[in-house]
């Protein structure tokens, strides 16, 4: 949209507010412009006001900015702009014009990945081992049919042999408050970590056996009654075993008490909220996710337990380009008795690591940790590649550039391998300076220098990480 178009709306709305906030319009229309595949009704979901709503001229104001914040948290967009174009003054009703640039939906790449929890561990203390590494196919599409659903799917072989298939339909019901999403999982490795010693996993590897094998089967019902917050209701089947030289003759608790299937059904209900500008990588407001996870739902199951999981972020922006974060999550599996090592886990796994320990896992039955993150942005342009990338709606690249500086701390307890894991069962601190490049309003990249209570340094990549 021209800018001389946006200047006139945001006129109009300050003369709406000086000559008084409670001065009344009504929207006549919306106009929706640039959505090729996108159904009109999912960007309709997203708005904070609708066709023939009556509300304040400064709610207005406060609706529209926020209303291009949902939409591009939809990832389906790269580009949002929301304008008046037509205001008949003497009525107060006005029409509004939305206009999107579709992303790109189609992801399909070829899979060339770490077998290893992150990239410095594959790179350091795996000597960069061509065998620890994924290839395979993978097809990410999203609006699969213009309704904001989603399709993935996974053929991938080398380290970790994997087969897997996910489908999310947002919504089902007249309301657009209900979606489905289904998940099937098959993967099998002929190498395991089997333990950790001295805070590290240690692999054994036998390339004439199949170790360990995976299965899982899950359901979930989402109930989204508003556009914050989401409510998601699983049902999961779990089927999993070893090789009985695991069992015997390598960790006899690797599934607990020398077992080598491990079977079990789970129900989960798991709630957030989120108000996030930009929930890729927010600089401004705040989010809160917790999940109660019972595992073992029938007699003949392997394991009976619950997991809790409560975390929860927020975001300061002091100017267009300062904003400070602060995250913290904390979980426990109840019932020592029921615990495994496969599923001992706690820190140092997926997102859930302080930094500068990114060479350690510290397992537990619960843990807590506390993230910070100051950001100053440097660079601000949509980058025009048109020339390398002949695809229309990703000829423009937005692309931002941060200076960041964090300091995070951590605990876990554990009351069951402590002996072997010093960093277990005290406060862990690290401290980072870094770069963070985030593209296309949909990737973060990670770039930090960090320093742990060890004395330790190192450099570390990291991908799609908000703190």
């Amino acid at each position: 949209m021209s800018s001389r178009l946006l200047f006139f709306s945001i006129a109009f709305l300050y003369v709406g507010y000086v000559i008084g906030q409670s001065t009344n319009v009504v929207i006549d229309d919306i106009l929706i412009i640039g959505n090729k595949k996108t159904k009109n009704y999912i960007i309709n979901r997203e708005l904070t006001f609708a066709e023939k709503d009556t509300l304040p001229i400064i709610e207005l104001a406060e609706a529209i900015p926020q209303s291009e914040r949902n939409l591009l948290n939809t990832q389906l967009f790269n580009y949002v702009s929301i304008n008046i174009i037509d205001w008949n003054t003497q009525k107060n009703r006005v029409v509004i014009e939305i206009e999107v640039r579709e992303a790109w939906y189609i992801f399909p790449a070829p899979i060339f990945e770490l077998a290893d929890r992150n990239f410095n561990v594959w790179w350091v203390e795996q000597n960069r081992a061509l065998n620890r590494i994924n290839l395979g196919v993978r097809l990410k599409y999203r609006n699969f049919s213009g309704n904001a659903d989603e399709l993935k799917t996974t053929i991938q072989f080398g380290y970790t042999q994997k087969y897997e298939v996910n489908y999310l339909y947002p919504y089902i019901n007249h309301g657009l408050t209900l979606g489905l999403e289904g998940n099937l999982l098959y993967a099998q490795n002929r190498e395991l970590a089997f333990q950790s010693l001295n805070n590290k996993l240690v692999f054994h590897r036998n390339d004439d056996e199949i170790l360990f094998q995976r299965f899982r089967a899950k359901v979930g019902l989402k109930y989204r009654p508003n556009i914050f917050a989401t409510h998601i209701f699983r049902i999961e089947h779990h089927r999993n075993s070893v090789a009985a030289s695991v069992a015997d003759q390598l960790n006899a608790e690797y599934f607990g008490r020398g077992r080598t299937n491990l079977q079990f059904h789970v129900l989960e209900y798991e709630f957030e909220y989120d108000e996030h500008d930009l929930r890729i990588y927010p600089q401004d407001g705040f989010a809160l996710k917790t999940k109660i996870r019972r595992q073992g739902l029938l007699p003949g199951d392997d394991i009976h337990n619950w997991v809790f999981r409560a975390e929860g972020d927020r975001f300061f922006r002091f100017s267009p380009y300062f904003s400070l974060g602060t995250y913290a999550v904390g979980q426990l599996a109840t019932d020592k008795s029921q615990l495994n090592y496969y599923q001992y886990r706690a820190l140092g796994y997926d997102n859930d690591f302080v930094r500068g320990y990114e060479y350690y896992v510290i397992d537990g039955k619960a843990f807590l940790l506390w993230k910070n993150k100051l950001k100053w942005m440097i660079y601000n342009r949509d980058v025009d590649i048109a020339r390398w990338v002949p695809l229309k709606s990703m000829k423009e690249m937005p692309f931002r550039l941060y200076v960041t500086g964090g300091f995070d701390t951590g605990y876990v307890q554990d009351p069951l391998f402590a002996d072997n894991n010093p960093l277990t069962n005290q406060w862990l601190f690290g401290q980072t300076l870094g770069l963070d490049m985030l593209v296309y309003n949909n990737f973060v990249y990670t770039v930090e220098l960090s320093r742990n209570h060890l004395d330790e340094y190192g450099v570390y990549l990291h991908f799609n990480v908000r703190l």
